[in-house]
């Protein structure tokens, strides 16, 4: 028999291509690990290749972007000067469409690739369970009802955070009448980013019973004009005073926000009541009916989804009182706002308001929109809809002092709002009024308007900035003109025959 030929050396080339051959096996294999590997954590292959054409995709559109940009750069102002808008679209949309069949044509194998190996090197985002995603809600709401920060939550604290809130609480917050369906209205409730702190809304509460006196209150209607998100006046049922509440748009009862927010209020309302705050017929049992039935078919409360200019749904001639917090500076035509009051007004019924006056673009610029022209801040708030809520008007003390004399409104209380005198904003104020008078009127409403409304009658001659203003309902129109009013110099007045203390 013949022998064996020697086994013959490979080749450098042969070795070459074997190395070749065994790295892309490996390779092949690590991307199938990891492809397998988040299937596992809820991705499959459809959502792994999503994810790469989503990216080429963008990688494409960024290259498009900065090739049509270098393009567009090279032409001369002297071409483009010549050229029609026209034109240069057309030429434009053309040059875009060249570009992306060419990046597509040489670039999107190459950048496929690189993606996918970018993907498969990253580590898997695993989803969290049902069980996990529960516990992190349930943990959310407990910090935010313990006020603490995010991060910084051992985990003695977080089971101790945990207890009161299953299964009792979710029950007491929802109303419901089974524990499931209290679970599914805590779990699907949205936990938004603001906080409803019950504590803060019962001090402005406070403050409006402080305003009108117990007495005031006590068996009366009120009405609370602009709620937000958290009817405070509900509260007033332990006065025994039927409320009407009204916002543009009624926020649904939201039991990881609204529940406890409630049960602060009722607990800082009983430590209020014990100190004589409300008088002695205050009924904690009245007061706290709007937290316990969730807002839904509570005796002498209602509220009502409508604008401060129309108050559809309140009785004529029903209002006592009414007040508002931050509502009349948004309202873009204030004398309806007055109109639809005096419609819902007794004859003698008092109304105190609570406006902030700055441009709220920027707070520590409170002037800047008077330096706009009418037409312009009329684009910007009536004709923009988008903008509206941020700032209505830019009405001064007086002109409120004027159209609620337009409606039947007698003023009786003034309080001037300013910051803290300083360098910076008696600076301010200066170079502002310089802008504004050197404006022309014929186009600029506040360009000659009286000093007063500006900063001459604050006592310390720094911006006015906020106003806190009550009025009382005389009935008719057109009242003529008051023999008392609000002097320069003193932050804080009120008319001789009445006391709002």
């Amino acid at each position: 028999p013949s022998r064996p030929s020697p086994m013959r050396p490979w080749c450098g080339a042969e070795a070459l291509l074997c190395a070749v051959f065994v790295a892309s096996v490996w390779l092949t294999s690590r991307w199938n690990v990891s492809m397998h590997r988040c299937a596992r954590y809820g991705y499959d292959d459809a959502d792994i290749e999503a994810r790469i054409k989503l990216e080429v995709t963008r990688r494409l559109e960024l290259e498009i972007e900065r090739r049509t940009a270098a393009e567009v750069a090279k032409r001369s102002e002297a071409e483009l000067a010549k050229r029609t808008a026209a034109e240069l679209a057309k030429r434009e949309a053309i040059l875009r469409s060249r570009l992306q069949l060419e990046a597509a044509r040489n670039n999107e194998p190459l950048v496929q690739q690189r993606v996918k190996w970018e993907v498969a090197r990253q580590p898997c985002s695993r989803l969290p369970t049902k069980q996990e995603e529960t516990i992190r809600v349930d943990l959310e709401i407990a910090r935010r009802l313990g006020k603490l920060p995010a991060g910084m939550l051992s985990p003695g604290m977080r089971q101790s955070l945990m207890i009161g809130l299953l299964p009792e609480s979710m029950e007491r917050w929802t109303c419901s009448s089974s524990r499931s369906e209290a679970e599914h209205l805590l779990r699907t409730q949205p936990v938004l980013p603001g906080y409803l702190d019950g504590e803060e809304y019962f001090n402005r509460l406070r403050h409006v019973v402080n305003y009108y006196k117990w007495q005031r209150v006590e068996n009366k209607t009120f009405l609370e004009l602009g709620f937000g998100m958290g009817v405070m006046t509900a509260m007033l049922r332990g006065l025994n005073a039927h409320v009407y509440a009204t916002e543009p748009v009624v926020p649904p009862w939201m039991p990881s926000r609204h529940g406890p927010f409630y049960e602060a209020m009722l607990e800082e309302a009983k430590r209020a009541s014990g100190q004589g705050a409300f008088g002695p017929s205050f009924d904690v049992e009245k007061a706290a009916a709007y937290g316990r039935q969730c807002g839904q078919n509570v005796e002498g409360v209602v509220t009502l989804p409508t604008m401060a200019e129309q108050l559809e749904g309140v009785p004529n001639r029903s209002i006592d009182l009414s007040f508002s917090l931050g509502v009349l500076e948004h309202v873009a035509r204030p004398v309806r706002a007055f109109r639809a009051l005096a419609r819902v007004s007794r004859i003698g019924s008092i109304s105190c308001n609570q406006l902030d006056l700055r441009d709220h673009r920027d707070m520590s610029k409170p002037w800047e929109f008077f330096l706009l022209s009418d037409r312009v801040f009329w684009n910007m708030t009536v004709n923009s809809a988008a903008r509206a809520p941020i700032f209505g008007n830019r009405a001064r003390q007086q002109e409120y002092i004027d159209v609620a004399a337009r409606c039947g409104f007698q003023t009786v209380h003034v309080t001037r709002q300013h910051e803290p005198v300083s360098d910076a904003g008696l600076r301010y104020a200066r170079e502002t009024l310089e802008k504004l008078r050197a404006l022309p009127p014929r186009n600029h409403k506040y360009a000659q308007w009286p000093g007063a409304d500006f900063d001459e009658c604050t006592s310390n001659r720094m911006p006015q900035t906020g106003l806190f203003i009550c009025f009382r309902y005389k009935g008719g129109r057109d009242l003529p003109p008051d023999s008392e009013s609000p002097p320069c110099g003193v932050d804080a007045w009120s008319r001789s025959d009445f006391v709002l203390r």
